[in-house]
């Protein structure tokens, strides 16, 4: 049960931290592939609870809203109780320099969580701008 209340906690900070989105770059039109390479090393990144990679893969005003430098340090009391957590797309769209990617969320003796990463291209690579839980 705590470890599902982590999951909560970590999926809730990422929700009201990571929803004012950022200054992207439009340059460059959205690349199915390039979205897939940044939601799989968000997952794998928490799996392996490297926080300072999945900060990394933040636009800009989502990392400062995570804390700016103390961004890794936040995820990871977020994050305290998860239990070898795994990352699964299950659907993305892409549209121009946006995508959004439903992902499952799987941990030991937990029940799936599912999730959506809104992503928007910045600095020439897409990043992730929002968390969110289906239907918001």
């Amino acid at each position: 049960m705590a470890a599902a209340a982590a999951v909560a906690a970590l999926v809730m900070a990422l929700i009201l931290l990571l929803t004012s989105g950022g200054s992207h770059n439009t340059s460059a039109a959205a690349s199915p592939d390039a979205v897939a390479a940044t939601v799989q090393a968000f997952g794998q990144a928490l799996h392996k609870r490297d926080f300072s990679t999945m900060c990394n893969l933040f636009t800009d005003d989502a990392r400062a809203n995570e804390g700016g430098s103390d961004c890794p340090s936040t995820l990871a009391g977020n994050a305290a109780l998860l239990q070898n957590p795994r990352v699964k797309i299950r659907s993305m769209s892409v549209r121009g320099t946006t995508a959004a990617a439903v992902i499952s969320v799987r941990q030991e003796h937990q029940p799936l969580m599912t999730e959506v990463l809104q992503l928007v291209r910045q600095d020439g690579q897409f990043k992730i701008s929002a968390v969110t839980s289906p239907g918001e």
